[in-house]
Formats: C-alpha cells, structure tokens, sequence
C-alpha cells in the first residue's frame, strides 16, 4: 500500500515521467499517434501537478485558479469552433480542448517549477 501511494505521488509530482513512460507503453509505428496518446493520458497528472504545486508555494485557492482556466479554455475553444468552422463536432472539439489543457497545463507546470527555484536561490542568497 505505501508502495501504490509513492508511485501515485510520484506521478502527480513528476508528470513528465507518467508522459515517458506512457510513451514507451503505447509505442505505435506512427510516432505522432504514440504521443498524442501519450500527452492524453499525461493530462490528468499535469493538471494535479499544477494544483499541488500552487500549494506547494502557498497560493490557497489553486483548485479554483484550476478549474477558472479549465473553463475559459473550453469555452473559448467551443465559440471558435462555432465561428469558424461552422460545424460543431462534439468529440472533436472535446479532443482538441484536451490537447490544449496538456501543452497550458506542461507550460503552467514548468513555469512553476522555474518560479520556484528562482524564488529559492533568492531566498538563500538573502
């Protein structure tokens, strides 16, 4: 049981090893449908890693900072859709919006860690 616990910590801390290792799992021919796939099932970890690293530098509300860009990227996703295509194709539109959580999400994700270690550096040389 403390093993399972580690690795689902492990997981949510270090997302990029869930995308290497799903990676290698669902190796295709097509190496861009290896990383679709891959970036999918990352998602979820990478949006967990956000939450907890909001916490990890104090900031109380990082489920609503979550979930508000969750919602504003669906939303404008689903009114560009409707715009520009002029067609709405719901399982589309939903893989789309999903793929654009994954590279927001790894960006916030990095961004964060960066964040964080600059502001650790400069807490030191104080």
């Amino acid at each position: 049981m403390v093993l399972a616990k580690w690795m689902w910590e492990g997981a949510i801390y270090f997302p990029f090893i869930v995308l290497l290792f799903s990676y290698w799992f669902f190796n295709h021919p097509d190496s861009t449908t290896t990383f679709q796939t891959a970036a999918d099932v990352t998602t979820p970890f990478f949006m967990l890693g956000v939450i907890r690293a909001l916490q990890t530098i104090e900031q109380p509300n990082s489920m609503t900072i979550v979930v508000s860009i969750c919602v504003v990227v669906a939303v404008v996703m689903m009114v560009l859709e409707r715009f520009i295509q002029k067609k709405f194709f719901t399982f589309a539109v939903i893989k789309r919006i999903w793929r654009v959580y994954f590279l927001i999400f790894t960006m916030l994700y990095c961004g964060i860690w960066i964040f964080s270690g600059i502001r650790t550096v400069w807490y030191w040389i104080q």
